[in-house]
């Protein structure tokens, strides 16, 4: 991992349009809750008629599904077509200046594979003319790839006119780089669109005009810091002067909040927004389907009415009404994450001018967001998993048997403990599954039934906190089941692996056998509880015919335990790809 600006900073200044000249961005970081914020923004401004680009980190099943237009992924042949332009782009300038590498080369190949990423979906969200792009930090901020807006370079003459272009690279090049504009003087969509919004600052407006910070916590340290003030401090780099910084609930909100309010002091920034507040969550309602949660509900938030909204009441008034927006995305925490998303789409209407947010197109997408392997509930017809499991060859058509399982990636210790309260929610008994016994007298006495039991598949990546993840997600005495699986290696990402599973096993073993010795509460009946977890070294393609067969029972029928794949977003990506699962049409 090599953080630092100035590789991508000198890359995309020598290409012959840079994009960070060309977009206007929504950033956001934070160590949780950053990804449900980019979708939650992403959704509602699709829904509100704007083509949006979103880059999310890491991506997901596939390289290309981290960069999308209005939610669909740049395909492989558009991204080979972007890296083989700019490599084209590298031989010409070499040429023209002397071989041996021109200092205004781009250096394309010498950017790290984030740093190559993240030039391509700019470029293409440049040559596609967003009007707009939501950007999620990759590791901290203040050094990340994406933190190349605003820098503080007047916006250069091309390095190479267009004229110029055409002589030495001839048409196709001319047109890959330049076929949104009819010359060089003239705007793309995306800076008519621009051009139209009043300037705020000096002579123009921010190009990031809203950044955002979701909750913060320990992750990644000695990369982007060895404590929550360090990492903090990475964090509020990507704040910039005369935006609006949004910032979200914050669970070390004594330590954390200062060093970001200090820092868009510094930075000028327009305004600070504690997303934390100004919101009701609107309690849910408890679901019949255990499996699929209780969150779904709402927020309660304050929209400002004026004379451009969908719904004004026509005297030109500047009251304000109510208005609730769904919460889609399962987990308690999803309230506070709604919330941070809505107020920096109202600082881009209020204060940017992007006019066509409006209350029905924040409801329209909210309710309409989609973010997969985050407490997403997966239900697969058995008789699909046929590559997985061969009994599957007798299920008929009409057959309803199902593969149930809830994945997360839960892959650091705040996003344990979310999963941890989710999970202990979904599976905890119900009134009327109590168990009725009789007594001596043969009068029946009403006993409370156990929580259902889970078995947590979990893969963990080296660097993390391995055992504070397991003492958050497992708990010996609900006879939790673990069973300890390696996850395959990310495309492009050679520097994650996962623990061994018998690593896993033994670090269990060692927090189970410590809580017990340092408890002088524990009961004897109790000392003798233990974790029922096994270790398996081929991944989830070992571990999935056994969850089919068990579940696919005839007998079995809801007596199974409640399955949570978690762990690790690698993992998670594993479980999609093995169940022919599409991450982005649920």
């Amino acid at each position: 991992m090599n953080l630092g600006l100035d590789r991508i900073l000198h890359c995309v200044r020598n290409l012959p349009r840079n994009p960070i000249h060309n977009l206007r961005i929504v950033h956001v970081t934070g160590t949780n809750g950053k990804g449900s914020v980019c979708a939650l923004i992403t959704s509602a401004l699709v829904a509100s008629g704007y083509r949006t680009g979103t880059f999310n980190s890491p991506h997901f099943i596939h390289p290309c599904d981290a960069i999308r237009i209005n939610d669909r992924p740049i395909s492989p042949e558009e991204y080979q077509s972007i890296v083989d332009q700019i490599q084209a782009w590298e031989v010409i300038i070499e040429l023209r200046h002397g071989l041996g590498g021109s200092p205004v080369s781009p250096g394309f190949p010498a950017l790290t594979q984030f740093e190559k990423t993240t030039v391509v979906a700019l470029c293409w969200f440049m040559l596609n003319c967003v009007d707009i792009v939501v950007l999620e930090v990759g590791m901290g901020g203040r050094r990340d790839a994406t933190n190349i807006f605003d820098v503080g370079d007047p916006e250069p003459s091309p390095l190479i006119s267009r004229q110029d272009l055409f002589n030495i690279a001839g048409k196709k090049m001319v047109e890959f780089w330049y076929k949104d504009r009819q010359d060089l003087s003239s705007s793309s969509p995306t800076t008519s669109l621009l051009q139209q919004v009043a300037p705020l600052v000096g002579s123009r407006q921010p190009r990031s005009m809203v950044q955002c910070i979701t909750a913060i916590s320990i992750d990644h340290i000695e990369l982007i810091g060895n404590s929550i003030t360090e990492i903090a401090g990475e964090k509020a780099g990507i704040i910039r002067s005369g935006s609006v910084v949004v910032i979200g609930p914050q669970p070390n909100a004594e330590m954390v909040v200062p060093i970001l309010q200090a820092e868009a002091q510094a930075k000028r920034a327009m305004r600070v927004i504690d997303a934390s507040q100004g919101y009701t969550q609107i309690p849910a309602v408890p679901s019949e389907d255990s499996e699929a949660g209780h969150w779904s509900g709402a927020i309660r938030v304050r929209w400002p009415r004026d004379s451009n909204d969908d719904n004004d009441n026509g005297n030109g008034s500047d009251s304000s009404e109510f208005i609730e927006l769904p919460l889609v995305l399962k987990g308690g925490y999803q309230a506070g994450n709604a919330n941070t998303a809505y107020q920096a789409l109202l600082a881009l209407k209020r204060d940017f001018g992007w006019d066509k947010v409006s209350p029905r197109s924040l409801t329209l997408g909210f309710q309409a967001v989609n973010w997969p392997g985050r407490l997403s509930t997966l239900r697969v017809p058995i008789q699909n998993l046929r590559h997985l499991w061969p009994s599957a060859f007798n299920a008929s058509g009409d057959d309803k048997r199902q593969l149930t399982v809830l994945a997360d990636g839960a892959h650091n210790p705040a996003a344990a403990a979310a999963l941890r309260d989710h999970v202990q929610c979904i599976a905890a008994p119900r009134k009327a599954e109590s168990s009725t016994t009789a007594n001596a007298e043969g009068s029946e006495d009403q006993q409370p039934s156990l929580r259902r039991r889970v078995r947590w598949v979990l893969g963990l990546t080296k660097g993390k906190d391995v055992r504070q993840i397991l003492e958050l997600l497992v708990n010996d005495k609900d006879r939790d089941e673990v069973w300890f699986v390696p996850f395959n290696k990310p495309d492009g990402m050679p520097w994650i692996s996962s623990v061994e599973p018998q690593e896993c096993l033994e670090c269990l073993e060692a927090a189970m056998a410590q809580r017990h010795s340092s408890s002088a509460t524990v009961s004897d009946d109790d000392r003798g509880c233990r974790v029922q977890a096994r270790a398996f070294s081929e991944g989830l393609a070992q571990v999935l015919p056994l969850l089919i067969e068990e579940q696919a029972a005839e007998d079995n029928a809801g007596k199974y335990p409640l399955t949570v794949v978690c762990g690790s977003l690698y993992l998670v990506a594993d479980l999609y790809r093995l169940l022919n699962v599409s991450p982005w049409s649920q």
